[in-house]
């Protein structure tokens, strides 16, 4: 029996390398979300950072208070428009390509990222026929 595939965070630690069978999706990829998560400012109330979005063509996401907030609007960015087949640069009819593999990006590993979802949908469960009454 084999491991299911696996998120892996890149790193440039020195001695580290990229694990087997992994695939790397981050940006500049033809994989890589082009929504990313950015400070855009600070509170007024108290200055603690405040996290938006840029598309990679300038369409700008409203500000969440927390990076973690800002992650989950670009990965659901990235799922909606994935699905539509509206991310040019790569398309749902070549997800073949990841099936089996780890998917790395910088993201992370507590944080959403659009790896989870390259993995959610390169990797679907087979669904166990039902027993027959």
């Amino acid at each position: 029996m084999t491991d299911a595939p696996s998120r892996v965070q890149l790193s440039r630690a020195h001695g580290w390398r990229k694990p087997p069978n992994t695939t790397v999706v981050a940006r500049p990829t033809r994989w890589g979300n082009p929504y990313r998560v950015v400070v855009c400012g600070h509170s007024a109330d108290d200055g603690s950072p405040r996290f938006a979005g840029r598309h990679d063509w300038e369409v700008n996401y409203p500000s969440h208070a927390t990076r973690r907030e800002a992650a989950e609007r670009a990965v659901s960015c990235f799922r909606e428009k994935f699905a539509a087949g509206l991310i040019t640069r790569c398309c749902p009819g070549d997800l073949h390509q990841l099936r089996g593999r780890n998917l790395a990006c910088w993201c992370p590993l507590d944080q959403p990222c659009h790896a989870d979802v390259l993995l959610e949908l390169a990797n679907p469960t087979t669904p166990t026929p039902e027993a027959a009454p």
